[in-house]
């Protein structure tokens, strides 16, 4: 599993997609329309296409039926398909998923709790706050020490890091410590390797693995490149998840050198992917465990 899981999108009721109907009913014409949903299902794609687009704004609602409840709810109560599951997260998911601008730490719960990307309440935000210092050391992009981006938020790593975690990190540790109580193949890794095209951007992104799991070096979406030790990593990558699918183990890739990935379920960890491939190595996956924990707790 790749770009998170059942928990992490807002949730949003009624209250939130009827605006969002009514503005599309309105650019495509279809106001006075005595049946609205009927006169948008009889336009032309084309016309159709360019009145509905409102960016990353069709998330899931709970309806009662086909959703009955929140995502976070149905683990807790332990009510998820049992299957096998490779998961994993990138190193730096917040510089994706956050924001910029965030110079004060009312500004960062100002904006916890008016992203489109989540559904979170002033309440648990402040609650999540005290768990992420502000420290640049600690902060999202990792790794960089005190570097810090000033024009980009006195506060800009803090907040990038509970962004990570609120979208992506913490999901996908809840998921992987509840699949792992019930079944032995369940596999974690941290993606630690940035992608090619990253010259305008810092750290390890959202979808940094792509091209690498794909192991493509021709295609020129998410380009690969020719750097050998990008094409060796690429080709190990795609052979571990062609092992999973195939033999539920991901240790299967007929290569020398590497750790073995250890079941979650042995020992809470992650397969670490580095460059070169022969560095990647084997990480306790505890780390943030108390501001993940807050996340963890809240329904949504």
């Amino acid at each position: 599993m790749e770009s998170g899981n059942a928990v992490g999108p807002p949730y949003n009721g009624t209250e939130w997609h009827q605006p969002m109907y009514d503005r599309i009913v309105d650019r495509a014409g279809c106001t006075n329309s005595s049946n609205t949903l009927q006169c948008l299902r009889d336009l032309p794609y084309e016309t159709f296409y360019s009145s509905a687009y409102e960016g990353l704004e069709w998330f899931a609602t709970i309806d009662g039926k086909f959703i009955t409840q929140f995502p976070q709810i149905s683990y807790k109560e332990n009510k998820v398909a049992k299957v096998p599951i490779l998961l994993g997260t990138n190193t730096d998911e917040g510089t994706s998923f956050g924001t910029t601008g965030t110079d004060t730490a009312e500004q960062c719960i100002e904006q916890l709790i008016s992203s489109k990307r989540w559904v979170i309440t002033r309440e648990q935000a402040v609650s999540i706050l005290p768990h992420y210092p502000n420290i640049p050391a600690l902060g999202c992009p990792y790794g960089w020490g005190n570097v810090t981006w000033p024009g980009l938020g006195l506060q800009y790593k803090r907040y990038e890091s509970i962004a990570g975690d609120i979208s992506m990190v913490a999901p996908r540790r809840m998921l992987a410590h509840l699949m792992s109580n019930s079944i032995d193949n369940v596999y974690s890794y941290r993606w630690d390797v940035a992608a090619l095209n990253t010259s305008t951007t810092i750290g390890v992104q959202h979808f940094a693995e792509i091209p690498f799991v794909f192991a493509n070096p021709v295609q020129t979406m998410t380009p690969l490149g020719t750097d050998p030790a990008c094409l060796e990593l690429g080709k190990m990558a795609a052979r571990m998840w062609t092992s999973f699918v195939t033999h539920l183990n991901p240790n299967g890739h007929g290569l020398n050198k590497i750790p073995q990935w250890p079941r979650y379920s042995s020992k809470a960890t992650n397969f670490v992917f580095r460059l070169p491939r022969n560095e990647s190595y084997i990480e306790a996956d505890s780390y943030r465990a108390s501001g993940i924990s807050v996340i963890n707790s809240i329904a949504r």
